[in-house]
């Protein structure tokens, strides 16, 4: 079988990346590929004895929320979820002087990125911390 090609086929055939080395960023959330950007940079701030403030960076352009998880036993649960462009949750009816652990996900419909850093403090506003 004998293939010919004019110089407008090579040029379609580089402008679709052909050629490219590097597949184009996929942009459309519904695309099985797409790649979720989970949040970062997750702070933990008591604001009273039974409430502490998370915030975060999002750094995903399509997200439909934010899920929020407390550490309970032996596993993450979901404490909480905010709706998208918002990056902050406050966590209430804590109890005094306990440690949390905390982490966030951004979901996107029905996927769910990776989560932030675990990050963790004391729902405790009088307290002395040490550190070693």
């Amino acid at each position: 079988m004998k293939y010919s090609f004019g110089i407008g086929s090579i040029v379609a055939i580089i402008g679709f990346g052909i050629f490219a080395g590097e597949d184009p960023a996929i942009t459309n959330p519904n695309d099985p590929r797409y790649e979720i950007s989970p949040p970062t940079s997750l702070d933990i701030i008591p604001l009273s004895n039974t409430s502490i403030e998370l915030s975060w960076m999002d750094n995903e352009e399509h997200e439909s929320g934010f899920l929020i998880e407390r550490h309970v036993g032996d596993e993450f649960v979901e404490v909480g979820r905010v709706g998208p462009n918002t990056t902050s949750y406050i966590d209430t009816g804590l109890t005094y002087r306990a440690r949390y652990y905390y982490r966030v996900a951004v979901f996107v419909e029905n996927k769910i990125s990776s989560y932030t850093r675990i990050r963790n403090t004391i729902s405790c506003l009088d307290c002395v911390l040490e550190y070693d």
